[in-house]
């Protein structure tokens, strides 16, 4: 009995034994080495994550647990470093992640990886074109991707899966402590026509979309004619699938390469909606005609939001703007919010700083999209064109058809070189609808010289709320030539609007020409002097014998309105005479006395000349072309000269 007892006992042992193994024991990370073999990662549609390595050969890599293929594991850690030498090494085998379904998600971390697949043609990581469901890529450590020609650094074959990027662990792979909180670092750099991180070159896969960011240092570049972060050589940048296209933490780099947009299109495509927020610090390249973030060359842009304590510094070159249309490109639907906002956008060789491209409207011909303005909400915004873009609204050449608004935060909208610094770019027609808000004041600068040599102002708006908006405007120069005996000025006008909202012409910075003055020339006769320019006429005069001209031979002196104006037409000369003469003077009730040459003229007070001396003084002004001096008894009374 006891022995039947103990079988039971036994069996009902082996029994359980039996279910417990036939129950899958949980899958812990383990850390595989890139350097052995190429890595496939696999979720299926069940939710669960397998590893395959291959050794290059047709086999399997082993380790310690055995051979790994199809192996279980939740969360896959890749490395190239050396465990004994801590050495990262480089590289050229790959890792294929592939999600099956887009209800599953793949986590795999990068911990200190090195790839450089540019000589094999391949991409150093993929995502599957199979499959749709999430990959999470955590960074740990430093990692480097470097990928073939034709392809991305971190390539999204699928347009459907969605990539997010993390930075949720130190780089040892422990939480994150106020002790110790390490930085993940991540450079991706595409191959000619691959995305640093997205496409890759031509075709389907080279238009991606879904890419989130929340953490990490991250360097993307992309090769010749693709985005680096977006759209490969001719690919898109799509994110109309709400909570994708987020860059939401992180410090991030992206520079595009010929033609393509720093985040965004690659060269001929666009980008459709990305949002920059929570205090991401984004600074986004485009390579030549692209924009910073925005479209590649000769594409569209639309429904970019930056906000929350977001900074951006964004660059576009060859007529790209910073934030918009690439070179010959239109671009609409811009919102900038949050107090701690801050956006550097700068657009160059006629690409609008926020707005569309050289030769691109910020706004969109189709009556549907008409919503989609550009909205300044909050925040301080720095938005320059280089070239005759606006620094808000069009390109060169082009206006904004779709309305901009300024609501709040300060924003400095400039275009030296002839837009308008919130509307239309230089030569475009006037643009639809600048709305600044309930605006108190609107003070105008004194003219600034751009580099190409025009001349703008700046009108510095005030709300009652306290915001501040400055903007730009192309002044116009009048010049009013003097006469022989007139003075002429030069001064400029410009053409804004006031608080409100009404346009206005402003003089600025007029300044006086002095008349040239005569240039007398002597007649055959001896008898009569015509001045060469006006050609007045008037007797010849030798030096009266209280005041002496010397240094011309002909003279003028004429007393108007207590002025005794001696005139030489001649580069230099020199008047002299006693101070007794100059009483002589003052008794027919002179008050000033003015000396005028060719190049020169000054004037100095009777009064104030007549106390410098006695009745026998002799006082010499001297015109040198365009210099003058005055001595009293060979005295320096220059400082009296006015």
């Amino acid at each position: 009995m006891k022995s039947k007892q103990l079988a039971l006992r036994v069996l009902s042992t082996a029994a359980v034994m039996s279910i417990l193994t036939s129950i899958s024991a949980p899958a812990f990370a383990d850390v595989y080495d890139l350097t052995r073999g190429d890595l496939s990662i696999n979720v299926n549609a069940k939710n669960q994550q397998t590893v395959t390595q291959t050794d290059g050969t047709g086999g399997y890599v082993s380790d310690e647990k055995g051979e790994i293929k199809d192996r279980a594991d939740d969360n896959v850690i890749v490395t190239t470093k050396d465990k004994d030498t801590q050495e990262i090494k480089t590289t050229d085998n790959t890792v294929t992640v592939n999600a099956q379904s887009s209800s599953v998600s793949a986590n795999v971390t990068l911990r200190d990886v090195s790839i450089d697949a540019s000589k094999e043609g391949k991409a150093a990581l993929t995502l599957s074109k199979e499959g749709g469901g999430s990959v999470v890529l955590e960074l740990d450590g430093n990692n480097t991707l470097v990928s073939g020609e034709g392809h991305a650094g971190i390539e999204k074959g699928n347009v459907g899966t969605k990539l997010i990027i993390q930075d949720e662990k130190n780089d040892d792979g422990s939480d994150k402590t106020d002790e110790k909180n390490d930085t993940g670092h991540l450079t991706a750099t595409g191959g000619a026509g691959g995305a640093g991180i997205g496409g890759a070159s031509g075709g389907a896969t080279a238009h991606t979309r879904n890419i989130n960011i929340t953490g990490g240092d991250i360097t993307a570049n992309g090769g010749a004619g693709a985005a680096g972060i977006g759209g490969g050589k001719g690919g898109s940048m799509i994110n109309t699938t709400e909570g994708t296209g987020v860059i939401s933490g992180g410090k991030i780099n992206a520079t595009g390469g010929e033609g393509a947009a720093g985040i965004g299109g690659g060269k001929g495509s666009y980008l459709n909606t990305l949002v920059i927020t929570d205090g991401a610090d984004v600074t986004a390249t485009g390579g030549q005609g692209g924009a910073g973030i925005g479209s590649g060359e000769g594409s569209w842009a639309l429904d970019v939001t930056i906000k929350d304590g977001s900074k951006v510094n964004a660059t576009g070159n060859g007529g790209g703007a910073g934030i918009g249309g690439g070179n010959k490109s239109g671009a609409f639907g811009f919102v900038i919010q949050g107090d701690d906002t801050v956006v550097n956008a700068t657009g160059n060789e006629g690409g609008a700083g926020i707005g569309g491209g050289n030769g691109g409207a910020s706004g969109s011909g189709n009556p549907a999209n008409a919503g989609k303005i550009t909205d300044i909400q909050g925040g301080t915004v720095n938005a320059v064109s280089h070239g005759g873009g606006a620094g808000i609204g069009g390109g060169k050449g082009k206006s904004a058809t779709n309305d901009i608004k300024i609501s709040g935060g300060t924003v400095n909208a400039q275009s030296p070189d002839g837009g308008e610094g919130i509307g239309s770019g230089k030569g475009g027609p006037e643009s639809k609808s600048v709305e600044l808000g309930n605006v108190t004041s609107a003070e105008v600068s004194g003219t600034k010289t751009a580099p190409d040599g025009s001349t703008y102002a700046e009108i510095k708006y005030t709300t009652s709320t306290g915001s501040t908006y400055t903007s730009t405007q192309t002044v116009t120069e009048h010049r009013e030539e003097p006469t022989c005996e007139a003075a002429g000025r030069v001064y400029h006008t410009v053409s804004y609007k006031d608080a409100n909202g009404d346009t206005v012409t402003r003089t600025l910075d007029e300044a006086v020409l002095p008349a040239a003055g005569h240039h007398w020339v002597l007649n055959a006769a001896n008898d009569l002097q015509e001045c060469s320019v006006c050609h007045k006429t008037m007797p010849v005069e030798t030096n009266s014998p209280s005041l002496t001209v010397t240094g011309s031979a002909l003279y003028q002196m004429t007393l108007e309105n207590g002025c005794y104006l001696v005139t030489a037409p001649a580069q230099s000369a020199s008047l002299t005479g006693t101070l007794a003469a100059l009483k002589e003077l003052r008794a027919q009730g002179v008050q000033v006395l003015v000396f005028r040459t060719q190049l020169c003229e000054s004037r100095v007070s009777v009064a104030e000349l007549l106390a410098q001396g006695t009745d026998s003084s002799t006082f010499v002004l001297t015109h040198t072309e365009g210099s003058a001096t005055l001595t009293v008894d060979q005295k320096d009374c220059t400082s009296l000269l006015g």
